[in-house]
């Protein structure tokens, strides 16, 4: 859906303005690129939004689920990263109702992990084959 793609979009200009700001990139050196950032945000958001829509289908067919030990474990993480409590980072995803995004995103990378799990316990086999068709 374009409203998806579009709040993608938003996000990946943020990241990319903090990103050069943090560079020493004036916001005038920024803007003169502007239509250059906005483009590239489009096809970016657009690519991530379809992947993840095809990781989220995966992610169903092969009923992945994320556990409250998994969710507790990217608590810890974000609580390290930032240097805060695990309360602290929980008590601020509740309060602007994240938990359910970083559950998904747990859930993506579980599946992707699992594709790679799958593929590298296929390659062997198929890399065999080939060597016995040549």
């Amino acid at each position: 859906p374009k409203t998806v793609v579009d709040e993608q979009a938003r996000h990946i200009i943020t990241d990319t303005v903090t990103q050069h700001l943090q560079q020493g990139n004036s916001r005038e050196e920024i803007e003169q690129h502007r239509d250059d950032l906005f483009a590239g945000a489009a096809q970016t958001s657009s690519d991530r939004v379809k992947v993840r829509y095809i990781l989220e289908h995966i992610a169903d067919h092969e009923k992945v689920t994320v556990s409250e030990a998994d969710l507790a474990q990217r608590i810890n993480a974000m609580a390290t990263r930032y240097r805060m409590s695990r309360e602290q980072i929980r008590q601020e995803l509740e309060q602007r109702q994240a938990l359910d995004d970083i559950r998904g995103q747990v859930r993506i990378e579980k599946t992707l992990d699992w594709l790679v799990t799958r593929h590298a316990a296929a390659a062997p086999a198929q890399s065999g084959a080939e060597g016995v068709q040549s």
